[in-house]
C-alpha cells in the first residue's frame, strides 16, 4: 500500500489565524513490501483572513455508487501518485487561504492533527472524503470542509492512464 502524507499546521496569535507548514513537509511512500521514501520541502507561512466561523456543516453528500464505477487503487509500485494543481507549494496556499479555525475549539484549546483521507478521481475530482482519525468534531468537520472545497487534482496514473488512487492528508490544528 502507498500512502501520501502532508502535515499542515494552523496557529492562532493576536486575534490573527496564521497558516503555516510544519518545519518540514513530509510525503511518505509506503510500498507493499515495506520500502520507505521520503520527501522534505522548505516551510513557508501563509496569512489567512481574519475571519473565524462559529459553526461548521459536516454533510457529505458523496455516493459511493457514482464514483467506484472505475478501478481504484490504493497506490503501489505500478500506479502514480494524484497531484495538487502546482504542487505541494498550491496545496499549502489553498488550505492557509481557506481553512477557517473553529472559534469553539479556540475557547476551548481544542488542538490536534485530523487524518482526512480522500478518493483523486480519475478525472482528478475529490471524493468520498471521510475523516480516518479526528480530534474533535468541529475540528473534523472544518478539514472535511476544506478538503471538499479543493480544486480538480492531476489523476494517479497506471500503465499512462488516469485511474483513482486514495489520498492522506493531515491537517494540524495548533493555538498558539
Amino acid at each position: 500500500m502507498k500512502t501520501s502524507s502532508y502535515f499542515y499546521s494552523v496557529g492562532h496569535s493576536h486575534r490573527r489565524l496564521y497558516c503555516s507548514s510544519c518545519l518540514a513537509i513530509l510525503c511518505l511512500f509506503l510500498s507493499p513490501w515495506g520500502a520507505h521514501a521520503q520527501f522534505f520541502a522548505r516551510s513557508q507561512e501563509v496569512v489567512a483572513h481574519d475571519t473565524i466561523i462559529q459553526s461548521v456543516d459536516s454533510t457529505i453528500t458523496d455516493s459511493a455508487e457514482e464514483v467506484l464505477d472505475e478501478l481504484v487503487y490504493e497506490g503501489s509500485d505500478e500506479v502514480s501518485l494524484p497531484a495538487f494543481p502546482g504542487g505541494m507549494a498550491k496545496l499549502s496556499q489553498f488550505i492557509g487561504s481557506t481553512l477557517r479555525y473553529p472559534i469553539v475549539c479556540m475557547e476551548n484549546g481544542i488542538q490536534g492533527r485530523v487524518m482526512v483521507k480522500f478518493l483523486v478521481t480519475s478525472k482528478g475530482e475529490v471524493k468520498l472524503a471521510k475523516v480516518d482519525r479526528g480530534v474533535d468534531p468541529h475540528l473534523d468537520a472544518e478539514a472535511l470542509r476544506v478538503v471538499k472545497l479543493m480544486p480538480r487534482w492531476k489523476p494517479g496514473e497506471k500503465d499512462g492512464k488516469p485511474v483513482g488512487v486514495w489520498f492522506e492528508l493531515p491537517i494540524i490544528f495548533r493555538l498558539r
